[in-house]
């Protein structure tokens, strides 16, 4: 092998950095080919899907029921219902329009 590294100490440092930088570059493509965003810096709020639920709850919702990907719940006081995603945390501009679906109001 050629390197221009004189110890194997200083070698191994280097391939680590250099194997660290190649998965990120692998994981920012797998990520954009996929069709996702790449957030580093969040700047909107998130709170924790048990927290939204529990939120839901006080406002009177049900448990509808279990689709594939989203729980299902309806405010009986207006007959509607919307769709919860299954994250361990929900964004802000999801959860308002999860709580504008059954007319409750948004969580502050």
């Amino acid at each position: 092998m050629n390197c221009q590294e004189k110890t194997k100490e200083e070698l191994l440092k280097t391939l680590r950095i250099t194997l660290a930088e190649a998965l990120e570059c692998n994981r920012r493509d797998a990520m954009i080919q996929a069709g996702r965003r790449i957030i580093y810096d969040r700047t909107d709020r998130c709170m924790k899907l048990r927290k939204f639920l529990c939120y839901l709850i006080s406002q009177e919702c049900e448990l509808l029921g279990e689709g594939g990907r989203h729980s299902w719940w309806i405010s009986p006081a207006l007959n509607k219902r919307s769709a919860v995603l299954r994250h361990t945390e929900i964004g802000n501009n999801p959860a308002v329009k999860i709580c504008k679906d059954p007319g409750i109001p948004k969580v502050k």
